[in-house]
């Protein structure tokens, strides 16, 4: 859409979208005989916050070491499986509808949320790394190169990416005895941490093109007449690098 825009102008970027869009209707329509089909549920909030009272019931403390210590009890989640209350000889609530591996998933959901908890921070500097880079880049040298597309890298770069990795990469890493998926017991957490520590170690890339910048000359006031010189792709250099000078 980026060159689109560049190119023609911006109806033509909010056009091909929008007709995608509005094709994607007619596909579901045409293969729907060919989808499985589940009626809607609802929502699982009311009873995922019904279990998880359930299961605070009883361990609330003012202390902070014992209330730390009673949050992680082996036995938090294992008390308020309808298995472990029926082997109590107590009535399941009415609202248990659900079984044992429900109750898993509900652990697993809230033990995920210490990752997503710091996915906010990471999407601020995100963007405004994106927003820099795309703004820095509209200053220096394009040539047929919209300064937009630096922001639909990362996009592309997956698209093309991902059937090599699946379809190429996996299946001979399999063939020479390595598993590439995580077994039922295992977290994936660990491969998670990593992939988010290798995004936000290239959020550096910004700050340190800028600073080459101005140490080899650059005046970022002046773009107009300096920064025109510069390539576009020299934002894709990273610090650990050795690249020519500016």
């Amino acid at each position: 859409m980026v060159y689109s825009e560049h190119f023609v102008g911006f109806w033509l970027s909010f056009t091909l979208p929008t007709i995608c869009y509005l094709i994607c209707p007619i596909v579901l329509w045409y293969f729907k005989k060919s989808y499985t089909l589940a009626p809607p549920t609802g929502s699982v909030l009311p009873k995922a916050w019904k279990l998880v009272r359930l299961a605070f019931k009883g361990r609330g403390s003012w202390n902070p070491t014992t209330f730390k210590k009673n949050m992680r009890d082996p036995a938090f989640w294992e008390v308020v499986k309808p298995s472990a209350i029926r082997a109590r000889g107590e009535t399941v609530p009415e609202w248990m509808t659900f079984d044992d591996e429900w109750v898993d998933e509900v652990r697993r959901g809230l033990l995920a949320c210490k990752v997503f908890l710091w996915y906010p921070l990471y999407w601020l500097a995100y963007n405004q790394m994106m927003n820099n880079l795309t703004s820095q880049a509209s200053t220096m040298n394009l040539g047929s190169t919209p300064n937009d597309i630096v922001a639909k890298l990362n996009p592309l770069f997956i698209i093309i990416v991902i059937p090599i990795m699946d379809f190429g990469v996996y299946p001979a890493i399999r063939k020479m005895g390595f598993n590439c998926s995580y077994p039922r017991s295992a977290s994936p957490l660990p491969k998670q941490s990593l992939i988010v520590h290798l995004s936000v170690s290239h959020q550096e890339d910004y700050g340190w093109v800028r600073t080459q910048l101005l140490c080899h000359g650059f005046s970022l006031r002046h773009p107009v007449l300096h920064l025109q010189d510069v390539a576009l792709w020299k934002q894709d250099q990273r610090p650990h690098r050795r690249g020519p000078r500016l």
